[in-house]
């Protein structure tokens, strides 16, 4: 995740390749990379890990605990830190957040390697708790993430964020 988040924050970052396409052909080259490691076989099976599949709270499954983890984390460093206000300043007008004197170039990267390293969790977790992955059966995965994230009332067209309101939309 974090070498794909580096490859997405430099190309869009730096090289000011439009986002959809930078993260869309990392995203082909991932599945690419995906099936030559598996040896082009299509479905892998792995053991059950019980950081995935265990309580460490009675009642709780540990997905969850570490998922409103994740969300904590996310709601601070977007609505109560300064990481998120360049975000968003960014998401709004690009030459604006430069003109007050943000590194654009560099949240950027920032932004593209958190969001690298979350996913790579969250694919962590999804293969310790199903112990198997289809590499074919995570080729839509990027229309599931921006539904989801649309439906929660994030702009589209920046400068508009809510983690409660994705966590809302995935639900």
């Amino acid at each position: 995740g974090l070498i794909l988040g580096l490859i997405n924050g430099f190309t869009v970052g730096y090289l000011r390749i439009p986002p959809m396409l930078a993260t869309l052909g990392t995203l082909g080259a991932g599945l690419g990379i995906a099936l030559l490691m598996q040896n082009g076989v299509n479905v892998a099976t792995y053991a059950l890990n019980p950081v995935a599949t265990g309580q460490l709270i009675p009642g709780l499954d540990n997905l969850i605990l570490i998922g409103l983890i994740v969300v904590g984390i996310g709601y601070v460093g977007m609505h109560l830190a300064v990481f998120g206000r360049h975000t968003l300043a960014i998401g709004s007008s690009e030459e604006a957040a430069r003109r007050v004197g943000i590194n654009v170039e560099r949240h950027l990267l920032k932004v593209y390697v958190v969001g690298a390293l979350a996913s790579g969790l969250g694919g962590f977790l999804a293969v310790a708790y199903f112990s198997t992955t289809s590499v074919a059966g995570h080729s839509t995965d990027n229309l599931s993430a921006i539904t989801a994230v649309a439906l929660g009332g994030t702009s589209l067209f920046g400068g508009i964020a809510s983690i409660i309101g994705t966590l809302i939309g995935v639900w």
